[in-house]
């Protein structure tokens, strides 16, 4: 239980990058963002962050932040949002399939959706 023993952080590559990308619109804007050529990775030539990227995951990110960040940091809301949007997800699919095929399948899919390996991953904490 990595968060009870040293709180919110994030691991691997990839979400810190992500966590620049977003930092980078919040502080200079939407744009920008699309000009953005990162020195900081791909060494020696750097990147085009908008050509080479998860695009609508930064703006997706941004947005909300700025529309419902509350006075959280950033950081911490970066850590939140798959979390969050991984168990909003899981509503959705609850009520797609239910329409779809009646509530017992609906609460199936939806919890093999919550379960499924990939969701767990991208949605720790």
């Amino acid at each position: 239980m990595q968060p009870a023993d040293y709180g919110f952080e994030l691991n691997e590559f990839d979400p810190f990058f992500n966590f620049r990308a977003t930092k980078f619109i919040v502080d200079n804007g939407y744009v920008e963002y699309f000009a953005w050529h990162d020195d900081k990775s791909w060494y020696p030539d750097g990147r085009n962050v908008s050509a080479t990227s998860q695009v609508m995951l930064h703006i997706t990110t941004a947005a909300l932040y700025q529309s419902f960040g509350m006075g959280q940091s950033l950081y911490d809301f970066t850590i939140l949002f798959p979390v969050i949007i991984g168990s909003l997800t899981t509503i959705v699919i609850f009520a797609l399939v239910r329409v779809l095929g009646g509530t017992t399948a609906g609460l199936l899919a939806s919890l093999f959706f919550a379960v499924s390996m990939p969701v767990i991953i991208r949605g720790m904490v």
